[in-house]
Order: structure tokens, then sequence, then C-alpha cells
């Protein structure tokens, strides 16, 4: 089973310790808000840190930045090129 531990915090840690003892998990992700705190709680436990995007998936990212430029009418939430070429492949924000 893989589980997913949203937030590198004091009960993330709490949560993740425990899962990655359990037998019956096969894995543990990591999302927090900052890439740093989710990586550096996964190496303290063995566990994978897992990106936002990842986890909510370009094509949701894309449609809520979508969303957020038609709403406040600025262009600074514009898709990237490179995302847009991304989703249009069908790969996840880091794949090449």
């Amino acid at each position: 089973m893989q589980v997913v531990v949203i937030g590198a915090g004091r009960m993330g840690a709490i949560r993740t310790e425990d899962l990655v003892a359990d037998p019956r998990v096969d894995e543990v992700l990591i999302v927090n808000r900052t890439p740093d705190r989710a990586t550096a709680l996964a190496r303290q436990f063995g566990a994978r840190p897992l990106a936002w995007a990842d986890l909510a998936g370009l094509p949701a990212i894309c449609r809520v930045l979508a969303n957020l430029g038609q709403f406040y009418g600025e262009d600074r939430y514009r898709i990237s090129p490179l995302i847009q070429q991304q989703v249009s492949a069908g790969k996840t924000i880091h794949e090449r």
C-alpha cells in the first residue's frame, strides 16, 4: 500500500515514523508546501518526497492557472510553454 503524508511538521513526522514501521505500507510519500522540508523528513525515515505538482497533476495545475488568470485578468498566471508541452505530451513536470 502507498500512503501520502501531507505536511512535514511535527505531526507529519510522527505519522511518517509510524507508517514506515508498518509492514502493510510499501511506500510513504511526503508532501509539504516547502519541498526542502518534505525532502528532509523523507530522508530521515527512508520515505520519498513528492512535489505538489506531481500529486495534483499538471492538467489540474493548468486549469487552476487558467482560472486565476481569467478571474484576476493578470498575465502573471499564464501557463509556461514548458508546462503546456508536458501536458500535451501526457508527461509529469519532471519527465523529459
